[in-house]
Formats: C-alpha cells, structure tokens, sequence
C-alpha cells in the first residue's frame, strides 16, 4: 500500500492512512444517509408529505438520491485510489442541497407540479451546467474567461490559495 500511495514520500504511515479511512468512513456513511433526507425532503416521513405531496413519489425521490450518493462515494473514490493515486475518498457535497430541495422537488410540489417533475427538471439543468462546463473546458474557452477577469479578482483568488498554503505547510511542522 505504501509503494502504490507513495504514503511514506509523503509524509505519513500506513497506520495513520488506515485510521484516517476509518474515520472518513463513517463520515461519508452518514452523508450517505443525510444526502437522500435533505433533498427529499425527510422521505416520505417529511415535511413535504405533511404539506399533501404524494409519499410515493417522494419515497422514489430518497430512493434515487441514496444509490445515486452511493455510486459517486465508490466511483469517486475508485477514481482517486487508481488514477490519481491518492488515498482520498469522494462523496456528494452538501452544501446546494438545500437549494435543490428548495428550487426544484419543493418549488414543483408547491407550484402544482409532480414531485418527480421537479427532481427531474433540477437534474437537467444540473447536467446542462455541466456539459456546458465540458465545452468551456475541452474548447480552451475556459482559459479565456480566466484571463478575462479582472485583476483584482485574481489577486485576491492568488493570495487565498498562498493562505492555504502557508496554512497546510505550518499544520505539517512537527512540534
């Protein structure tokens, strides 16, 4: 494991490595849990339900929302472990949930619409985003809008990333 990860080169032991999976472990397994319950709204247990909307399709909303969680954690993770050889594990962020819980299943339910129609719409405009994001990126465009910002903009973005340097740099100074 240390010849694959390069753990050692790196600063850190196997032990360490083992305990820090652990933990990240349990972490992920409990976003796992929440990921589903904040954008369904609590299941079919929830608010959502209270207010009249079908527990039916609320329940097909957690449901698609867990494995989805599921297959992120371990295709991120795989990803990160045989690509980029790095002992990290992925999982689904949580912080838009509530806006998507809120614009999109929530918003649908209260304007009249399908539960399911609203997770629907939401998961389109998330992947329009992103294959908008492919070309910006796969066409060199991208490069371009960042060359285009404003000056000011960069430094400031420049001077948080050297903060999080020198941050990281003084946390691995042995005391």
């Amino acid at each position: 494991m240390d010849k694959f990860f390069h753990i050692s080169e790196r600063g850190s032991n196997v032990r360490t490595e083992i305990m820090a999976g652990l933990t990240t472990f349990f972490a992920m397994a409990y976003i796992v849990l929440v990921n589903p319950n904040q954008v369904a709204a609590d299941g079919k247990a929830g608010w959502l339900v209270a207010e009249g909307a079908s527990a039916a399709e609320v329940g097909r909303v957690w449901n698609a929302v867990f494995i989805a969680s599921v297959l992120v954690a371990v295709i991120g993770t795989l990803l990160m472990a045989f690509l980029a050889r790095m002992p990290y594990a992925q999982a689904c962020g949580m912080g838009l949930n509530s806006f998507f819980c809120t614009s999109f299943v929530s918003g649908a339910f209260f304007a009249g619409c399908s539960v399911i129609e609203g997770y629907q719409s939401g998961l389109v405009i998330i992947l329009l985003s992103g294959i908008v994001f492919l070309i910006l990126s796969v066409t060199g465009l991208r490069k371009y809008i960042a060359t285009a910002m404003p000056e000011c903009l960069k430094k400031s973005i420049k001077q948080r990333k050297q903060k999080s340097k020198k941050k990281a740099l003084q946390q691995k100074k042995p005391e």
